[in-house]
């Protein structure tokens, strides 16, 4: 199902973790974020953080300005500050 489809009907716990891999426009990474964010997910990433996808970028950048992991171009956030590489 698509993000808006899941958050719609989403009712259980907080999940782990939420993986952002969709539409890499600014508006949708924007919204999947924000989303994710009001689930209370622990932890929050994405894929294609890279020049290629500008929209990833600042999206990411404009919710987790100090969290954000780079591992190629997988971000995360909500990893303790212990266990990031």
């Amino acid at each position: 199902m698509d993000s808006r489809t899941f958050y719609a009907t989403y009712a259980g716990p907080p999940p782990a973790l939420v993986f952002i891999d969709g539409d890499h426009a600014y508006p949708a990474v924007q919204e999947d974020i924000g989303r994710a964010r009001e689930t209370g997910a622990a932890l929050i990433g994405g894929h294609d953080y890279a020049p290629g996808t500008p929209g990833v970028i600042q999206a990411v950048e404009e919710h987790f300005p100090r969290a954000t992991v780079q591992v190629g171009t997988v971000w995360m956030w909500g990893l303790p500050q212990a266990r990031m590489p």
